[in-house]
């Protein structure tokens, strides 16, 4: 069901949104982009009114893609770690000798 909407909108844009899009398309258009906008999981927007169902289900979906890449994310943590740990190591030899 649409619902009718009012919206203020700077002169520039009613120009273009007339120009680009057309008279009898604009409502169309501007459902489209902040549909696309809404839906989107990635936007930080969909998060923010998101649900409690919603979040729980991205939580458990993360918890599944953790523990299905568990041995992967092992094996980057100890890389960084080292390089970290080597880092200091190099460092520290450094301030020593100087």
């Amino acid at each position: 069901m649409a619902k009718k909407l009012t919206i203020t909108v700077s002169d520039e844009v009613y120009k273009n949104l007339h120009k680009r899009v057309g008279r009898r398309k604009i409502s169309r258009f501007i459902d489209e982009i902040a549909r696309a906008r809404l839906t989107d999981r990635n936007s930080p927007e969909y998060w923010l009114s998101a649900s409690e169902r919603e979040l729980a289900a991205a939580y458990e979906e993360q918890a599944a893609y953790e523990a299905a890449q568990a041995e992967e994310i092992k094996k980057q943590d100890k890389a960084w770690l080292n390089g970290l740990i080597g880092d200091t190591l190099h460092t520290d030899r450094g301030d020593a000798e100087g």
